[in-house]
């Protein structure tokens, strides 16, 4: 689908329109949605449901088998992705939301 932006220039003279002429017009293709989802957890069941979820391509498919396994049971609208619905770790590696300080050694220092 894409838009189309188009730059006028309009002349008034004391508040009435005098000229409209249309300098430029552009049209920019649309870009696929990206949906983000992180595959990680320690039920080998969830990460096959959600691994084949993800080969559907179907983002209704793959929302909802996340929720199944993380028990948030809400769509992204109603609980966005940063906050975890039931808050567990393995909810959050599924989501894609794990701190990246549980991820990696924290070596920043205060003071230096």
């Amino acid at each position: 689908m894409g838009y189309v932006a188009r730059l006028w220039k309009i002349v008034t003279v004391d508040g009435v329109e005098q000229s409209r002429d249309a300098i430029n017009k552009s049209t920019y293709k649309s870009s696929p949605k990206i949906v983000n989802v992180g595959t990680a957890s320690a039920d080998p069941n969830a990460t096959a449901a959600v691994n084949a979820a993800l080969a559907t391509g179907d983002e209704a498919t793959i929302y909802a088998t996340v929720a199944q396994y993380s028990g948030a049971g809400q769509t992204p609208a109603e609980t966005p992705a940063e906050t975890p619905a039931d808050g567990s770790a393995e909810a959050a590696a599924i989501l894609g939301t794990v701190d990246e300080s549980q991820i990696t050694e924290n070596t920043t220092t205060e003071g230096q």
